[in-house]
């Protein structure tokens, strides 16, 4: 009975994830993204597996030998390259820039964390649990750095050719019935014929208003990290992600990229504002009108002292707004953006240092409100997502208002590291062993990277336990001498890394 609710539960899941990926028009062109909520590498990740896992597992396409064209290089492509070709296909890479993992290359002011954004209806974590590029929470550059490392050491000799400086400007079908595709690179046609296509272009290039400021979420922006004595002050357009943890870094001096978010979810992890957070966010589904007033009150009625002490002494400026976070909604508080970053906002909004107000922007940049017009504002941060690509290849428009209808309505189904995950690596390879927990071989693999974790985030050396060869895990004890101070202890110290079980001893060996 239990086998058979399994191949219920995984037929499901497969039919989700392939709906939220399949394109009215489109046989055998398939999309990771660009939609969804509360988006982040790990979840274009985790979709970017599921996809290919699903194709297979619902016998929609038969993978091996099969020519497939990826489209995009990010971290949601290569991931599906590199899945694709643990399947053993044919696998060409299109990208547009010069090499994987641009756009975000060099944003060395965001801190990225895998679980962040789910939190509190996940655990946090500050490491993935993926067959291969996995990484763990740190400055953006710092992840994108390993990741590519990773791609070209290990992943990139088994992709048939990767292709750059070549944006895909069309799909081509071969035949009537459209079972195979050709692709059209900067205006001209190719001749490779590809049996799939996986589109994963993210999100483009960023819109903007005229006159305002141009810079995009990943390019550095040493405004907003003015000191406590002279906070910068102007607009911030968009209320998604990426327009409130904008706000929330002007205003906040302890901001540290982001880890000041992590900060207040270790402390909020044992207090009772939790639950009240999975209740609202709950009652936000069928309600999204709740958290509007859901989340003030929550900060009215929750002062934590240690909590909001920590957000008091980080502010910049008390008392007075700094910042008008503008959006189209009658508030800021929707269900598309992290309950961290809606609490945060919140308690900024209760200390008078932010104001919403309901509005768009036009060129100039002019805010209007209503029947009423503030032209020439100054400072103006536009965060209203980037310009979709995937409405330049897919016609008619339609389509794409269908699939991205689908990809919001996709809830986060969980990575089964038994069934999927583990069956994503390479016969033939010592560098990129299965996904076994247990395996010498995967253990060693993560090693490195769950080594520098530990040292950059807590001083303590990391060793593999092989007391009990049936039991094998990580162990992590102080240095017998101090080197020098870890970072700000944003998190705790984690239960396992990769999903490697961690036992914590003391220099006597003693648990603590």
């Amino acid at each position: 009975m239990a086998g058979q609710d399994q191949d219920r539960d995984r037929e499901r899941d497969a039919q989700a994830y392939i709906n939220a990926a399949k394109i009215e028009g489109y046989p055998n062109v398939y999309a990771i993204g660009p939609f969804g909520r509360r988006l982040n590498f790990a979840s274009q990740q985790r979709r970017a597996l599921n996809t290919i896992w699903a194709l297979e597992y619902s016998k929609k396409v038969q993978l091996e030998a099969k020519t497939v064209a990826v489209v995009g290089g990010g971290l949601a492509g290569i991931t599906a390259a590199a899945a694709l070709a643990a399947r053993k296909s044919l696998v060409h890479l299109y990208e547009r820039y010069q090499d994987v993992l641009c756009i975000q290359s060099l944003a060395s002011h965001r801190y990225v964390h895998p679980t962040a954004n789910f939190w509190p209806e996940s655990k946090i974590s500050p490491t993935t649990q993926f067959p291969f590029l996995d990484w763990y929470a740190d400055d953006c550059d710092e992840i994108i750095k390993r990741l590519r490392d990773e791609w070209r050491t290990v992943l990139v000799k088994r992709i048939y050719e990767p292709k750059f400086y070549s944006k895909v400007t069309g799909l081509i079908p071969c035949d009537q019935q459209k079972q195979k595709w050709r692709l059209e690179i900067n205006g001209k046609e190719t001749d490779e014929v590809h049996d799939l296509i996986i589109l994963s272009v993210g999100f483009g290039e960023e819109g903007t208003i005229s006159g305002a400021d141009s810079k995009s979420y990943w390019s550095a922006n040493d405004e907003l990290d003015r000191p406590h004595e002279m906070p910068w002050e102007g607009f911030v357009s968009g209320t998604g992600d990426g327009g409130i943890i904008d706000a929330l870094r002007a205003v906040h001096g302890h901001f540290d990229n982001g880890r000041l978010c992590l900060q207040v979810i270790r402390l909020l992890e044992s207090t009772g504002i939790k639950a009240k957070l999975l209740e609202l966010e709950l009652q936000g589904e069928s309600s999204p009108d709740s958290l509007s007033a859901g989340y003030p009150r929550l900060i009215n009625e929750s002062r934590i002292p240690l909590v909001f002490d920590l957000l008091e002494a980080s502010l910049k400026k008390k008392g007075s707004p700094t910042i008008s976070l503008v959006g189209k909604g009658a508030s800021p508080f929707s269900k598309n953006s992290a309950p961290i970053h809606k609490f945060m906002l919140a308690h900024a909004m209760d200390r008078g240092v932010i104001r919403y107000e309901c509005g768009t922007f036009e060129d100039g940049p002019a805010l209007v409100r209503g029947a009423k017009k503030l032209d020439h504002c100054e400072n103006v941060i536009v965060r209203h997502g980037p310009a979709r690509d995937l409405s330049k290849l897919i016609v008619p428009k339609e389509a794409v208002k269908a699939l991205e209808d689908n990809q919001n309505s996709l809830n986060t189904l969980p990575l089964d590291d038994a069934g999927i995950g583990a069956d994503y690596w390479f016969d033939d390879s010592d560098d990129c062993p299965r996904r076994d927990l247990a395996s010498p071989d995967f253990i060693g693999n993560r090693f490195p990277a769950a080594y520098d974790f530990m040292h950059d985030n807590f001083k303590l050396v990391l060793e593999v336990n092989t007391e009990n060869n049936a039991d094998m895990h990580y162990r992590a004890r102080p240095r017998s001498s101090s080197v020098g101070a870890a970072k700000k202890q944003a998190m705790p110290i984690p239960s396992d890394l990769f999903g490697i079980r961690l036992e914590i001893h003391s220099a006597h060996e003693r648990r603590f």
